[in-house]
């Protein structure tokens, strides 16, 4: 038995050591999307719908405000009679909760925009990715901006400037 196992082994150190070139390639995605033109006007466009949602849920807070003052004046002056002080502690809950969902859409509006916008431009840059890759013969391409490649070798090659130019810019 240990005999026929020594003559596999040598058997397995004289087969020829087959040896297959991989060709790598790297690209800095985040560099990429930002030099897209499409890139700079969803970011302008995503900017402006955050600059609206945060008026918005300002003129709310002001509004909130406004209403808790006058509770409290009211309140202070002992003005108010047990009616009036509910239906105020009602309209102030009534405001928050407003506020409250105003927020939560605002959210998801501003998660679809972002995705609605910026999806299209990440698969054009992906396709742009794929494209050259299986064109100029790469075996893998690493992303370098995704923070979990500690090491590029000299021997990987940054297609960034084919990306750049399969993209037209």
């Amino acid at each position: 038995m240990k005999k026929i196992l020594v003559v596999l082994f040598a058997a397995m150190l004289a087969l020829p050591v087959v040896s297959v070139a991989q060709k790598l390639g790297h690209i800095n995605s985040q560099e990429l999307l930002s030099l897209m033109p499409e890139s700079k006007t969803a970011e302008e466009k995503l900017k402006a719908k955050e600059q609206e949602v945060q008026k918005q849920m300002q003129d709310l807070q002001t509004q909130y405000q406004g209403l808790f003052k006058e509770y409290a004046e009211a309140m202070e002056a002992g003005s108010l009679s047990a009616e009036a002080q509910k239906a105020k502690e009602d309209s102030l809950q009534a405001m928050q909760t407003k506020i409250r969902s105003y927020q939560e859409q605002a959210q998801k509006d501003m998660e679809k925009l972002q995705k609605d916008l910026l999806g299209p431009i990440f698969e054009k840059a992906n396709k742009a990715i794929q494209t050259v890759g299986t064109n100029n013969g790469f075996t893998y391409v690493f992303d370098t901006s995704a923070r979990s490649i500690v090491f590029v070798s000299p021997n990987s090659e940054d297609i960034l400037p084919l990306v750049k130019t399969e993209l037209g810019i």
